[in-house]
Parts: C-alpha cells; sequence; structure tokens
C-alpha cells in the first residue's frame, strides 16, 4: 500500500538569518501493500473497487458503508498501463504513484493536502487473480495517525479539505534532529513540528529532483515568509523548516514541499490561528 512519507526534514531558527540549512534526515517506514482481498462482499466482477467505495480492513478487505468504520475510500479505479512486468507483488510506485497523488488533491479538493494527514494509496489484485490475468489498480485516501498507522473512521473525504485544513493539519511529534521515523499526529497532541500552507511545488515530475541548495533556498525563503505569516511574526522558541520527499521518491510523485514550524518544545494545540 502506497504511503507518504516524510524522510527529510530541514530547520533553522525563525529569528535567525542563515545562508545554509542544518537539520537530520529522519528514517521513513517502509510501505508494504495489502495482498488479500477476500470480502464478505467480494469485489465487483471487473474486480477493482469503484470508486466511492469504503474499505475496512478486518480478515481481508471489506466493502462496506462509508458511514461505518473503515480505513480507506477509493477515489480512483483504472487498468495497469501495458508493459507493466508479471512479476508479483508487482512495484507500482512509479506507475501509479503520480495518479494517485494528483487524484487526492481532486478528491480532498486541496492542493494543500500534503500539509494535511491524509494520504494516499492503492491497491491491486490478490496474487490469484494477478496470475489469472487481471491488471487493475484503485487509489486510495486514507487519514494517518501516530506510528504511521491508519485511522479507522467514518464519513466521506470527499472535499474534506476545501475549506482548510481543520484538524487533519499535519503535526510531527519531534523535530528535525530526533532519531528514527516521522510520527504525524493531530495537532491536539503533543508535537514539535507544525504544517504550514501553501504546499510549494519543487518541480515538474519529468525534470530533475531539486538539489540540496534549492531545497535551501525554498525553505529560507518561501518557508521562512509562510511560517512568519502563519505566527504572525517572528516568535522566539519557533523555527522554520520543510519537509520533501527523497531524491529516489520523486518519479513516484513526491514532488512537493511542506513547509513547518518547528517549536523548541512541545505543544499542544496549534501555533497558529485556527
Amino acid at each position: 500500500m502506497f504511503r507518504r512519507v516524510v524522510p527529510f526534514l530541514v530547520a533553522v531558527p525563525l529569528a535567525a538569518c542563515v545562508s545554509t540549512v542544518g537539520g537530520k534526515s529522519a528514517a521513513a517506514p517502509v510501505p508494504t501493500a495489502p495482498t488479500t482481498t477476500t470480502t464478505t462482499t467480494g469485489p465487483p466482477p471487473d474486480g477493482a473497487y469503484p470508486p466511492g467505495d469504503c474499505l475496512a480492513i478486518e480478515d481481508g478487505i471489506q466493502v462496506v458503508s462509508c458511514e461505518e468504520p473503515h480505513e480507506y475510500e477509493v477515489t480512483l479505479s483504472d487498468e495497469l498501463p501495458a508493459g507493466v512486468p508479471d512479476t508479483f507483488p508487482p512495484e507500482l510506485a512509479t506507475v501509479v504513484g503520480p495518479t494517485c497523488r494528483e487524484t487526492l488533491v481532486e478528491f480532498t479538493g486541496s492542493t494543500d493536502v500534503e500539509a494535511s494527514l491524509v494520504e494516499a494509496a492503492y491497491v491491486w489484485p490478490t496474487e490469484p487473480r494477478w496470475r489469472a490475468g487481471q491488471r487493475w489498480y484503485s487509489c486510495l485516501a486514507s487519514v494517518d495517525s501516530a506510528n504511521g498507522e491508519t485511522t479507522r473512521r467514518t464519513g466521506s473525504l470527499r472535499d474534506v479539505l476545501a475549506d482548510g485544513l481543520g484538524d487533519l493539519r499535519q503535526c510531527l511529534v519531534g523535530g528535525p534532529a530526533d532519531p528514527g521515523p516521522a510520527i504525524m499526529v493531530s495537532c491536539d497532541q503533543p508535537h514539535r513540528s507544525e504544517a504550514v500552507t501553501p504546499v510549494v511545488k519543487l518541480g515538474e515530475l519529468s525534470g530533475p529532483p531539486p538539489t540540496r541548495a534549492d531545497i535551501e533556498a525554498v525553505t529560507t525563503g518561501e518557508c521562512r515568509a509562510a511560517v512568519e505569516e502563519y505566527l504572525g511574526g517572528e516568535r522566539d522558541g519557533v523555527g522554520f523548516g520543510m519537509s520533501y520527499g527523497s531524491p529516489e521518491q520523486w518519479p513516484a510523485g513526491y514532488n512537493t514541499g511542506t513547509c513547518m514550524a518547528i517549536s523548541d518544545a512541545p505543544v499542544t494545540g496549534l501555533m497558529g490561528p485556527a
């Protein structure tokens, strides 16, 4: 299953004037994919889950009403393009990853979805169905929670960010120098790093990923300005930074950066306006 990860987070003090950006890369969790589709209702005859279906992960993948507890919501379904290798499990990150991420923007109603806890995922046929020649995929939307787990929720995520991030704003438990994976939580939980909009586009997927110098320029330019506006000016004990994908993730659609307000000490609740 395809997940958004935050493997890099660079940061500097908000009140400082610097030309370089410090920070330590955080390890990213390795995404996995569900490989069973044993359900109580079964997928439709053509194999793919139609958009609008909600999926609960319990004894396989079950199609349920979106008003019932579920982890995923289908945003798009299509056939895989020709040329995908027959090996199983398939390597689809660069094949459908960009499409699922673009679809998530349309589905949630916001180009700032990367600053939220809403993430993109995808699912493909079980191995027996793959061996039988099925070649479909379904893009999914879900809400992340602590330790990289997926939140079980009720209701649809369609247009959920159209009026702003609300309580789905992304916050990280730690800061850039903390060891281990970046842990995303809701902002009413103790955290040090808080996503700030707008999300910054770092380049076209058809081009090369940004260099370290490019990242530093965006961080000390756009991100500093965005965080100052979010906070209403400079604030002691709060710096700014940016989370972004690694160069290896660029072909999978990770061509944006999320500016972050970063506190020296943990906070509960928003550092900026609600």
